[in-house]
């Protein structure tokens, strides 16, 4: 776009707001709203067909009658406006606290526990004894066999090829340890 464009196009924007901000300005709260004028026929010159000339308004400013208007000056757009006042409440209308009885509300179900130990690694005899696992409990590396009674409260049940199974004497709780073999 051409330098002499730009400014032939920021001239009309100046000119269109200039002429706006002058039309609302004059507008008071007295304006009258007039229909626009419209042609009953379109016009023709010569013979030649033009297309109809567009509405002409008369009017269009509208008196401002919002709440929030009242405050602002007609002349100056930027003026402060305040909110409308709340209406004023009844008399002898208090607000009271509701005193209802609150909803049941189920306690939510304690977490399944979970295993203290990890996994390290097997053992077993060549003699076809029990195999024993190498378990680690926080620092502590614990060795177990099937049905010894462990550090933390477990006992371990079953040693199976991908699994552990533990149970927990006092609530007979049953929880199996994967075996990850990398």
């Amino acid at each position: 776009m051409s330098p002499r464009l730009k400014g032939l196009l920021g001239a009309v924007a100046l000119l269109s707001l200039i002429a706006t901000w002058r039309l609302s300005a004059g507008a008071g709260a007295d304006a009258e709203v007039v229909a626009p004028a419209r042609r009953s026929a379109p016009a023709t010159r010569a013979g030649r067909n033009e297309p109809p000339e567009a509405e002409v308004c008369v009017s269009a400013d509208l008196p401002r009658r919002s709440a929030w208007d009242e405050g602002a000056s007609a002349a100056d757009p930027f003026a402060a406006r305040t909110p409308p006042r709340p209406a004023p409440r009844p008399v002898g209308v208090a607000d009271k606290p509701f005193v209802g009885p609150l909803p049941e509300v189920a306690p939510a179900p304690p977490p399944p526990p979970q295993l203290p130990y990890r996994f390290l690694g097997q053992w077993a005899e060549r003699d076809g004894s029990q195999p024993k696992v190498f378990l680690l409990l926080g620092e502590r590396l614990l060795m177990a066999a099937p049905g010894d009674l462990l550090e933390g409260g477990w006992r371990l049940e079953r040693i199976q090829a991908s699994e552990l199974k533990f149970v927990r004497p006092s609530d007979q709780t049953v929880l199996t340890l994967a075996i990850d073999r990398n």
